[in-house]
This record gives structure tokens, C-alpha cells and sequence, in this order.
């Protein structure tokens, strides 16, 4: 219901920006007889707006919550819109009595609407996060914090990790247990219905690469309803988890209960005896290197232009994976990216649920179907990564991102770069070589990225999704004996 409202509420501020982008531009003076006919054009942008803003996960960020990520997404969203909209309009009447300058001016009046509106409802603004430099992660010993309950502590918490403890504790969502939130987004947070149960949320979470150290209540136990307060009691009596009452820590209330403790997660597995280390001069350098640029603007154009081109295949893909694994169709886990930053990878779905009917576990091989399994062999359920690459978050090449558990310390290096759809490491080895030597492929290429390089990289990639995976052991010792010559390795890999 919360959805349709705010998506109700935005189809409204861009039929709205339509009369006043032609009151501006006719000096200020409104003629009912263009209003008239812009009619069609009204009707196209108000129907082309609804899966587009849904598409775009507008319609998922209540109103007072909007951040300027998500001022951001509407600004391309109602571009998107305006675009498809005029193409729309030129085959059904060539623009007939349409002002050209129309659609621009309708987009931004409703842009401006928009951000101006939900800044006044916010009120509070949130904090600019200072941003990471262009280095690898300190580590990957990042508390994920789980947040129980939707108010006004949960957006002080939020602001206070994103301010003060930024690279050491990660605010993975927010549990709310009143009625109509779910699926919504806070300060680009998930919000989990309550009713799924606080150990099925972490369930889930896991599923997607996101493990839970800590859940915080924020509100007093004596303001919770009936509902959230027996199921964190009975969380906290069953779970190893720390459970901590976050009005009572900044002496607002005392609840009287002890945090639990319990054992350390497993850390990620050991990294042998090696570790990559780049020195301060070298990492100024390779910051600096013009390529980058390029190789953005590359990565642009070639997955816009693969997004438009892909889009009928996306398209039956989408259709077999709801039909033979069931929805959703598009499958997401959190990665490492670039100066250790998380995202969130976006895939086809290969697998079925974690669980059965009946409650237990599947393994992988129960999970994996024929769809799933061509769907990997072929790679064609990494075509959604294309819109990562697109935002920014990926590279067409680099080093293929890994879950946290498995992102060593000791190869942060790797990070230094956007991940990317394929690698040197990818396709000179790939998932049949050690992590170390995996690590030692991927830092070879962060040193040596060119566009030659990138352009082995691709017809490396076709050669392996025809003939499957094989180990490139020359690549490999070169890798190794270019980071020993360079002062890169700090020690020697396990024999």
C-alpha cells in the first residue's frame, strides 16, 4: 500500500510539471489549446512512468526518507520517461503540436518538484559521507548490524555508523514490525516485515552474502509492541547472536537484560603466507593512471549499448527463470567492490529457495534445475550485471568480485579496481586455481590494465564459455615472478 502511494504520488508531480513546463514556456501565459495537445503526451509519460519508476525502485524509498541517492535514481528514472515517451509519440503522431523543448522542461520542473517536496518533508539531513580513497580495504573485519524497528532512533543510528564508523560497522537493515513498510527503502536500507521472523530475516540475509554480527533494538523494550517484543526475547534466548538495546546504550532507558555473547564468526579462510603491499608512491600512481577514464567511458557505452542489444534475450531468460525457479527472477548478493565498498551484484536466478516445503535445507546440486545450470554454463545470468557496470559499481574487466567470507585481508590489492564481468584471473584459471594464485592474476592485471590487455581479456573469455575453464599455469608463475621482481609480495606463496 505504501508503494502504491508514493508511486501514486510521483505520477502526480509529473502530470503536474506537464501545464507548468508550457505555462514557462509560453511567457507565463497558459493556452488551453497546446495543453490540449499535449493530451497524448501527458497520457504516454503518466503510463510509461508507472514500470519505469517501479523499475528504478522509486516507489520503494518513502518520502521523508529520500537521500540523495535517491533524488539521484529519480533524476534518471524520469529521463528514461521523457526519452521513451517522445520516441513513443513520434511514431504514433510525429511530435504533431508537441514543443520539442517540452519534454526537457517537463522533466526537470518535475525533478525540481520532486526533491523539493521530499526535502521539506524530510526535515533532517542526512550527514555527506566522507568518501573512501582509492586504496585497498583496511580488512574485512566489518561488524553488519541488523536494526529492529522503523523510528527516529534507527535514522540516528544509521547516520551515526555512516559518520563515525565508516569501514567498521555496516548497517544491513531495518526489521520493522508495523504494517505496510516491507519492501520499502531507508537511506538505501531494506525494510524486512516483522512477521517473517527475526531468524528467517538473517536466514535470508545470508542467502544474499550478508552475514549478521549484532542485532540493535532501537526503541525500549516497554514502547515495543506485543508482537517484536516476544520475538526478540525469544530471539535473544535461542540465538548466539548479540542482541543490544541501543536507547539504553546512549542512556535513554535501561532495559536490565545483559547482552548475550557468543562465539566469534568464522573468519574468512586463511590467506597462507603472502600478502600483497603496495607502497604509498605506487598506489598514488596507479590512482592517477589516464586509463581509468577511458576504460570508464568505455565501460559506458559498450554496456548501455549491451543492455539495449541483450534486452529481447534478458527478456526470454527472465521469462524461463520465473517459470522453472519462480520469482524473483533477478538474484542479488553483497561483493567487495572497488576501495572495499559494498554492492550489491545483480544475476539471473540459478537456484531454487535454500528450503523445501517442509523446512530443510537443499543442497546446491537439489537447488540447481537445467534452466540454471545452462543459465551458468553459458553465463547469460550475468546479463544483469551490465547495470552494474552502468552505475559504476562494476568494470566490463577487472578482477571478478568474491563474497566477504572470502576476500582475504591479505588480498585487498585487488580492490584497487571497479570488479569486474571477467578477469585475467577469470579466464587463467578461474575457480580451479588456490585463492592465492587467483589473488596474484588479479594483481598482476590492476598493474599492468591496458586496453590491449582488456582486449585479450574478451576474446579469452569467449575462448573459456566455448571451451570451459583451464589453468594457464605460464600466466600464473609470470604473475608471481613480475610481483616478486616489483616488491609487491611480502613473502612467498604456500608451496
Amino acid at each position: 500500500m505504501r508503494r502504491a502511494a508514493v508511486l501514486a504520488f510521483d505520477l502526480a508531480i509529473i502530470a503536474i510539471a506537464l501545464p507548468i513546463a508550457l505555462f514557462v514556456r509560453e511567457n507565463f501565459v497558459l493556452d488551453m489549446v497546446k495543453l490540449t495537445n499535449h493530451i497524448p503526451f501527458l497520457v504516454a509519460t503518466t503510463l510509461l512512468a508507472i514500470p519505469v519508476l517501479s523499475a528504478f525502485g522509486v516507489d520503494r524509498v518513502p518520502v521523508r526518507y529520500a537521500t540523495i541517492n535517491d533524488h539521484l535514481r529519480f533524476a534518471v528514472a524520469i529521463g528514461v520517461v521523457m526519452l521513451a515517451a517522445t520516441i513513443a509519440m513520434v511514431f504514433f503522431n510525429r511530435l504533431e503540436g508537441i514543443s520539442r523543448s517540452t519534454p526537457a522542461l517537463q522533466g526537470l520542473i518535475a525533478l525540481a518538484i520532486s526533491v523539493g517536496i521530499r526535502a521539506l518533508v524530510r526535515r533532517a539531513r542526512t550527514p555527506t559521507a566522507t568518501p573512501r580513497p582509492f586504496a585497498p580495504i583496511e580488512g574485512t573485519d566489518v561488524r553488519s548490524v541488523l536494526l529492529v524497528g522503523l523510528n527516529p532512533l534507527a535514522e540516528l543510528y544509521v547516520k551515526a555508523t555512516e559518520e563515525y564508523a565508516e569501514g567498521s560497522v555496516r548497517v544491513v537493515g531495518i526489521v520493522d514490525y508495523t504494517t505496510g513498510n516491507a519492501g520499502m527503502r531507508v537511506q538505501q536500507l531494506p525494510v524486512f516485515g516483522g512477521e517473517k521472523g527475526l531468524q528467517n530475516v538473517i536466514n535470508e540475509l545470508a542467502v544474499h552474502g550478508v552475514f549478521v554480527d549484532r542485532l540493535v533494538v532501537t526503541a525500549p523494550m516497554s514502547k515495543l509492541d506485543a508482537t517484536c517484543r516476544q520475538d526478540v526475547e525469544r530471539f535473544a534466548a535461542s540465538s548466539t547472536l548479540p542482541v543490544e538495546m541501543f536507547a539504553d546504550n546512549i542512556g535513554l532507558v535501561n532495559w536490565g537484560g545483559a547482552e548475550l555473547v557468543r562465539e566469534p564468526k568464522v573468519e574468512p579462510r586463511p590467506a597462507g603466507q603472502v600478502t600483497f603491499v603496495f607502497s604509498d608512491a605506487e598506489l598514488a600512481a596507479i590512482a592517477r593512471r589516464p586509463y581509468w577514464r577511458v576504460k570508464r567511458a568505455i565501460d559506458v557505452v559498450v554496456s548501455l549499448g549491451l543492455l539495449i542489444v541483450l534486452a529481447p534475450i534478458a527478456v526470454l531468460v527472465a521469462i524461463g527463470v520465473a517459470l522453472d525457479i519462480g520469482r524473483p527472477v533477478i538474484f542479488w548478493q553483497v561483493r567487495p567492490g572497488v576501495g572495499g565498498r559494498s554492492f550489491k551484484l545483480l544475476k539471473f536466478r540459478t537456484m531454487s529457495d535454500a528450503r523445501d516445503s517442509h523446512g530443510r535445507m537443499l543442497t546446491d546440486d537439489e537447488r540447481l534445475g537445467r534452466i540454471g545450470d545452462f543459465l551458468r554454463k553459458t553465463r547469460l545470468d550475468e546479463i544483469p550485471q551490465l547495470l552494474n557496470i552502468l552505475r559504476g559499481e562494476m568494470s566490463l574487466i577487472g578482477p571478478r568480485p568474491m563474497l566477504w567470507a572470502d576476500q582475504a585481508r591479505a588480498y585487498s590489492a585487488r580492490l584497487l579496481v571497479r570488479p569486474g564481468l571477467t578477469g585475467w584471473g577469470q579466464i587463467k584459471g578461474g575457480r580451479d586455481i588456490p585463492a592465492a594464485d587467483k589473488a596474484a592474476l588479479d594483481i598482476w592485471y590492476v598493474r599492468n590494465a591496458s586496453f590491449k590487455l582488456d582486449i585479450e581479456i574478451i576474446m579469452g573469455t569467449i575462448r573459456m564459455v566455448l571451451q570451459g575453464e583451464r589453468v594457464h599455469r605460464d600466466a600464473i608463475d609470470q604473475a608471481w615472478r613480475h610481483l616478486r621482481q616489483s616488491g609487491v609480495t611480502s613473502a612467498l606463496p604456500d608451496a
